[in-house]
């Protein structure tokens, strides 16, 4: 199967995200994948296809339950509840989500 290349530069990858309203994103080889992170940190919002199925000792630093509140917007979408959340998330992504942050939650943990 050939790789079909739709972005010359990272930075236009980065700015698809950056432009969008949702990123999708799935389980495949495992449910976590450095794509969610990516579309996180664009400030983009991820639509989980079944997050609902993803257990619950896995993707714990996600904030699943806004994820999924953000996902069930495309159903009937509302602009200004879409931003209050994308805000909450992007908020938590980059308090909870950033290397930083996560070599402090382990340094602490351990």
């Amino acid at each position: 199967m050939p790789v079909v290349v739709i972005f010359e530069k990272e930075e236009d990858y980065y700015a698809d995200y950056q432009k969008s309203f949702y990123g999708v994103t799935m389980k495949k080889a495992g449910w976590d994948a450095m794509r969610h992170y990516e579309i996180l940190a664009n400030r983009c919002m991820p639509y989980f296809v079944d997050l609902e199925s993803c257990p619950p000792q896995t993707l714990t630093n996600l904030p699943k339950e806004l994820l999924l509140e953000g996902r069930k917007l495309a159903e009937s979408f509302d602009t200004a509840r879409y931003f209050t959340i994308l805000d909450e998330v992007f908020e938590y992504t980059k308090n909870n989500l950033t290397t930083k942050q996560l070599a402090k939650y382990v340094l602490n943990y351990v």
